[in-house]
């Protein structure tokens, strides 16, 4: 078996310099969108899967990624409305099977199924949307609109995204694809949160391993700019409530409003219904249930205040 593959770590950068790195395994760039530590961030992550055997061949299918933003960062599940969907949900109703404010980026995944040109390349676009301790990933195949898929990547950690990549049918002679391109791209700003504290030489430092079906384990950092010389500036309030509102008996769903746009929707809820109000800045927030039940819908209106 081949050793573990550990790559060099960017140590010779020039200071404030974005850097993303290429090895004969992957290439791998995650760029964090602000440069001001502690603050809410856009985000992008690009990698490009390669077997470092022979650059013309498929790479070996990937069965466990990790993903580790800069050490501090955070991945907040609880920053955002939760899409609490199920697979067959997203797949039968597409994004509308979750809250609007649930999404929290989007992006392609290319797929290499050595099925030859009918077949390759095989381009999904992603919907990424907050699970609350995952990602949820809806794939719809580019050329058809066919909802191919939906997948889970897990916050393992505050900084860190995982998935067990589960076997995708391909061609001969293993019968499996596998993927060469994800490019996804965060701009639910809140839901990512840069470090705390900037490193002297004005860099953050990104990881990437992952696991492949031949045995082999492979390695790949990426850098991107921090703000050595500003203070964080004082984070803007953003809430941490979260309220329970009690509903009539036998409620079959509930639409929560907030503010007249839809927030979330909850299936079979029970006789109280949490609405989480967190990651709003400060303000008033008028709350509405539209609960729907046998005898017909009810509507319950509450008003909030947040950062009080």
């Amino acid at each position: 078996m081949r050793a573990l593959a550990v790559l060099a770590v960017l140590a010779a950068l020039p200071a404030g310099v974005a850097a993303a790195d290429s090895t004969p395994a992957a290439d791998f760039d995650l760029t964090l969108a602000s440069h001001r530590a502690g603050a809410p961030t856009a985000g992008a992550i690009k990698i490009v899967f390669k077997n470092p055997d022979d650059p013309n061949a498929a790479p070996s299918p990937q069965r466990r990624v990790v993903i580790q933003l800069p050490g501090g960062s955070r991945i907040d599940g609880t920053a955002v409305p939760v899409c609490t969907a199920s697979d067959a949900e997203l797949q039968a109703e597409g994004a509308s099977a979750c809250p609007a404010g649930s999404r929290v980026g989007r992006g392609t995944v290319e797929l290499r199924t050595d099925g030859g040109p009918a077949f390759d390349p095989f381009i999904d676009d992603v919907d990424i949307f907050n699970g609350g301790k995952e990602l949820l990933e809806l794939f719809t195949h580019q050329r058809t609109g066919a909802r191919t898929a939906a997948g889970h990547r897990q916050i393992s950690a505050p900084d860190t995204l995982s998935e067990n990549a589960p076997p995708q049918p391909g061609a001969p002679p293993d019968f499996e694809s596998s993927v060469r391109v994800l490019d996804f791209k965060f701009t639910n700003a809140p839901f990512i949160t840069t470090p705390p504290a900037c490193p002297a030489d004005g860099l953050w430092r990104s990881r990437l391993t992952f696991d492949t079906a031949d045995g082999h384990t492979y390695t790949a950092a990426s850098a991107t700019p921090c703000d050595v010389t500003a203070a964080a500036a004082k984070p803007e309030c953003r809430s941490r409530r979260t309220v329970a509102i009690t509903l009539p008996r036998a409620a079959r769903t509930v639409t929560v409003l907030l503010d007249g746009r839809t927030h979330a929707t909850l299936r079979r809820p029970g006789r109280r219904a949490p609405v989480s109000l967190r990651g709003l800045p400060r303000g008033t927030y008028t709350v509405t249930l539209v609960v729907r039940r046998a005898g017909g819908r009810v509507r319950i209106t509450r008003r909030y205040r947040t950062c009080a």
